[in-house]
């Protein structure tokens, strides 16, 4: 079947091979759905390429526009010195470790593992040279919205089905049976009372964390789109799509969502410096907790209950036994040996931390070492401090919440790290590197603006 999926990318590069944009956009509108697409291939294949056929078929024609165009930028020329410099002395190390001598996967693993590092980066240059204005930004934002609409509305219909016909029946309707056990992590559900049940909903996605990802990452397009919106009918709209983000982050299971989703928030207002919104909303915040435990209104109060003890678990555990163990894999094992994707691709087990602890900065130290995990926390610093430079620079309120909210996102990325590896996870670990890339080109675009 990769096969076909090479032939698929081949043909859509010869269609559109001096298209960029054209490419990109399919790329966008299509990219909720590769999940749905990916599991119902996967009953028709013998390894699980299928989850990533979206990179034989899309990622590579976008990438080989990269290889056959003159680049005014070339690859990286658009960054900061420092930007450029984070990018390089992570891709060095991360190549080292490719190389490790001690690393015990096979090709095949080890090849996964530099994939899952590497093989997105050049998704920055692609966002820089998608865009050729900001208008165009706004329609890929509005585009982004209304394309949301879909995955959304199918998880809120997934989750009444499932109360009405049941959590397999459910599922059935969508996949074969076993895949259907897959994307649910085994028809996975948390009885918190009587009438409160979390249940693993995974839309058009592969499971419930890919879709919590895009859900988290919706925010963005739908803010700028708020921001830009000047009638009623428009922000109506919107504001719509907004609220439905809520739901479906409810009805999708993943508990993290209401930690997530505040965070989110609270970054936003602290980087829009709207500390006067975040006093007030928080204050409200306060109140409606307090008078859901006083009142025990519809059992709330032991969601929120089981919430708290979760985070106090994770939190407790977040960074046990660190110290040990950044000391016993101080010069990394090598890329791929804390890799979920090496276990989907190969089947060989993973472990990322200490005490099965699955977060993002164990599987740096398990695989770069300490010197690697001194790189990505230059790397996430660089991109942070470029991201906010062009948010000084830019002077359009719409853009400012756009980057604003991507600012927010990525750190909100950065911070789930402590527990997961959302950052590592489709569609966040493309979209970032490709927004990344979008703002760098706003940004310059305000410079000529500036200069002319």
């Amino acid at each position: 079947m990769i096969f076909i999926f090479i032939f698929l990318g081949f043909i859509l590069f010869l269609i559109n091979k001096k298209k960029l944009e054209k490419n990109v956009t399919i790329f966008l509108i299509l990219f909720p759905f590769f999940g749905l697409i990916a599991n119902n291939l996967e009953p028709f294949s013998s390894n699980r390429l299928t989850s990533i056929f979206y990179d034989f078929v899309f990622i590579f024609p976008i990438y080989l526009y990269l290889f056959t165009k003159k680049l005014d930028q070339g690859f990286f020329n658009m960054m900061e010195s420092s930007l450029k410099f984070s990018f390089f002395f992570i891709s060095i190390i991360i190549l080292l470790q490719f190389l490790n001598p001690y690393n015990p996967l096979s090709i095949l693993g080890k090849l996964v593992g530099l994939k899952v590092w590497l093989f997105y980066f050049l998704m920055t240059p692609i966002g820089y040279y998608y865009i050729k204005d900001k208008d165009q930004l706004i329609n890929i934002c509005k585009l982004l919205s209304k394309i949301s609409i879909i995955p959304i509305s199918l998880a809120i219909i997934q989750f009444f089905l499932v109360f009405r016909i049941g959590f397999n029946e459910t599922m059935n309707l969508f996949y074969t049976p076993e895949v259907a056990k897959a994307v649910t992590q085994g028809f996975t559900k948390f009885s918190i009372a009587s009438n409160i049940e979390l249940i693993r909903i995974p839309s058009t996605f592969s499971f419930s964390t890919q879709f919590s990802n895009y859900l988290l990452f919706s925010f963005i397009p739908v803010l700028t789109c708020l921001s830009y919106s000047k009638d009623f009918k428009n922000k109506t709209f919107y504001t719509s799509i907004f609220i439905l983000i809520i739901i479906a982050s409810v009805a999708s299971g993943v508990r993290g969502m209401y930690i997530y989703i505040p965070i989110f928030f609270i970054y936003y207002l602290i980087i829009r410096r709207q500390v006067d919104k975040l006093i007030v909303y928080g204050a409200l915040v306060i109140i409606l907790c307090i008078l859901i435990y006083n009142f025990q209104f519809a059992n709330i109060d032991l969601l929120l209950t089981d919430i708290k003890r979760l985070t106090d678990i994770y939190a407790s555990s977040a960074f046990t036994d660190g110290l040990s163990y950044l000391l016993n894999n101080f010069f990394g094992n090598g890329v791929g040996t804390a890799t979920y994707q090496t276990k989907n691709i190969t089947g060989l087990q993973v472990q990322i931390g200490p005490n099965f602890n699955e977060g993002y900065f164990f599987k740096v130290i398990t695989e770069l070492g300490f010197l690697g995990l001194v790189a990505i926390i230059l790397f996430y610093l660089n991109i942070i401090r470029t991201l906010y430079n062009c948010l000084n620079f830019e002077k359009e309120k719409t853009f400012k919440v756009l980057i604003s909210s991507f600012m927010a996102f990525f750190a909100l990325m950065i911070t789930i790290n402590i527990k997961s590896m959302h950052i590592d996870i489709f569609p966040s670990n493309i979209l970032i590197f490709l927004f990344l890339g979008v703002i760098l080109k706003i940004n310059q675009i305000n410079q000529n603006t500036r200069t002319s």
